[in-house]
């Protein structure tokens, strides 16, 4: 899975509309499960996409070929990523 957080006020369903477009067009990608928002708080909406492939070896290359995707595509689309990150119950400015 690869979890994204964007900022409160970016297009939820524009963002994950792309997630799912990105990850049905990679190769690597057998079989998609799903794109749910798996947080949401002051700081963002956390979506994750959750992918298959065929292996484990195959799978950090499909997680890195998604973010990348992912990070040109959003900002193609004027949908921004969060400027805070979750540390171990904390938020911090990036």
């Amino acid at each position: 899975s690869v979890s994204i957080v964007i900022s409160l006020d970016s297009d939820l369903d524009r963002a994950r509309a792309i997630l799912l477009e990105i990850a049905g067009n990679n190769p690597k990608t057998q079989k998609i499960d799903g794109c749910s928002v798996t947080r949401l708080d002051g700081s963002g909406v956390e979506l994750t996409l959750s992918v298959w492939c065929a292996d484990s070896l195959i799978a950090g290359a499909l997680k890195c070929d998604l973010l990348e995707a992912i990070k040109r595509r959003f900002a193609v689309a004027g949908v921004k990523l969060s400027k805070f990150r979750l540390i171990d119950g904390l938020h911090q400015l990036h």
